[in-house]
């Protein structure tokens, strides 16, 4: 098992759910799948550790193209990777996303759109997931859900009691802790349905510094032609 871009491991998947399965308590999972190839074969495995009532097990994959990435193909094909997704029963949580550059959104449609929603909300119609799944997260950047947060309320509007869970990538800088509870506020009627991931600035100082560092890096990535 590993996490882009390291690729190595000697941890098999098989030994890493044992280990999980015999710790007391039992810790929630999250599964975060980068390559479409290795998702069956990690379900089948699962399938032999039956997680108990109070552990969850999130799937989580970027199955669209989203801000800073549309030029791009997702990271796990939306069709397959549900297709895999619902063979298996039951079904745990699905935690999907799109995929995004914070760095890359000032050039074309850089925040999440309702193009995006109705594309995410599709395909929880094909495919029933209200239903099947044992739950639906929609994993979203916060920095750039920031930005356009009425769109989102889409997803909680149309996906009967599905969750949004911001977060902050690997190697972004920390936000402010006024962003968090920005979003919040702007989302008090969905309480208990909002949920964060997201490294914080542990000075007000940091905070505007990452975000003044963010702008500079998105205006030279526009001028360089990045961000499609």
């Amino acid at each position: 098992m590993a996490h882009p871009p390291i690729r190595d491991s000697e941890l098999p998947f098989s030994e890493f759910i044992k280990s999980c399965q015999s710790t007391t308590p039992r810790k929630h999972l999250k599964l975060d799948f980068k390559e479409l190839p290795v998702v069956e074969p990690c379900l089948k495995i699962l399938q032999n550790y039956p997680a108990s009532d109070k552990q969850g097990v999130y799937l989580n994959a970027d199955i669209l193209p989203g801000p800073g990435c549309r030029g791009s193909p997702a990271t796990c094909d939306a069709r397959e990777f549900l297709r895999i997704c619902l063979k298996y029963k039951p079904v745990p949580i699905l935690s999907l996303g799109f995929n995004c550059h914070v760095a890359r959104t000032y050039n074309f449609k850089g925040s999440y759109m309702e193009e995006d929603v109705e594309a995410m909300v599709t395909l929880c119609e094909e495919f029933e997931l209200v239903d099947e799944a044992g739950g639906i997260v929609f994993a979203l950047n916060l920095r750039i859900a920031r930005y356009d947060l009425e769109v989102l309320k889409g997803l909680l509007d149309r996906v009967e009691g599905c969750q949004i869970l911001f977060w902050t990538g690997t190697g972004e800088p920390s936000v402010l802790k006024e962003i968090v509870d920005e979003v919040e506020e702007e989302l008090k009627e969905y309480e208990g349905r909002i949920a964060f991931d997201c490294k914080i600035a542990e000075t007000r100082f940091e905070g505007y510094k990452n975000e003044v560092l963010i702008k500079l890096i998105n205006s030279v990535n526009k001028i360089r032609g990045l961000g499609f």
